[in-house]
C-alpha cells in the first residue's frame, strides 16, 4: 500500500460554512455519533482547499444533551420515546466555528459544537 505525503494544513480559527457529508457511530471510548463536515478554506497563493473535520456527539438525545440541543437548532421537535433518523443531517449546509487546541500530539482544530447551525437560518433564507 502506498500513501502520498501531504503538507500539513492548518484550519483557521473562526467561522466556516460546510456540508455534513456523513454520520458514523462509534463505541470507543463511549457511544458517539460523529458528524463529518466537508468545507473549503483558502490556501496559499489564493488556492481553495477541500477540508474535512468531524464533530462528535454523545449518542444520547434529550432536551439537555449536545445532540438534543443540535436537533432543536434545526427545529426538530423532541418527543420522549420517539426514534429519530439522524441521517436527515446528511447533505445539510451548516455554519460552524473552529478553534485550535494543543495536546501532547501537537496542534489540531476542533469544532465548537454549540456553534453548528443550519446555514439557511443564519442568513434568513430557507434553502
Amino acid at each position: 500500500m502506498k500513501l502520498k505525503v501531504k503538507k500539513n494544513v492548518n484550519i483557521p480559527d473562526g467561522s466556516h460554512v460546510g456540508i455534513i457529508t456523513r454520520l458514523r457511530q462509534r463505541s470507543k471510548p463511549f457511544e458517539y455519533i460523529d458528524f463529518e463536515i466537508g468545507f473549503k478554506i483558502q490556501g496559499e497563493n489564493g488556492s481553495v482547499l477541500d477540508m474535512q473535520i468531524k464533530a462528535g456527539f454523545p449518542a444520547v438525545i434529550s432536551e439537555n444533551t449536545q445532540l438534543g440541543r443540535l436537533l432543536k437548532r434545526f427545529n426538530i421537535k423532541l418527543v420522549e420515546g420517539e426514534e429519530l433518523d439522524l441521517n436527515l443531517f446528511v447533505e445539510k449546509m451548516i455554519s460552524f466555528r473552529t478553534f485550535t487546541e494543543e495536546n501532547h500530539k501537537g496542534f489540531f482544530s476542533r469544532v465548537e459544537i454549540a456553534t453548528i447551525r443550519p446555514y439557511s437560518l443564519i442568513n434568513g433564507v430557507k434553502l
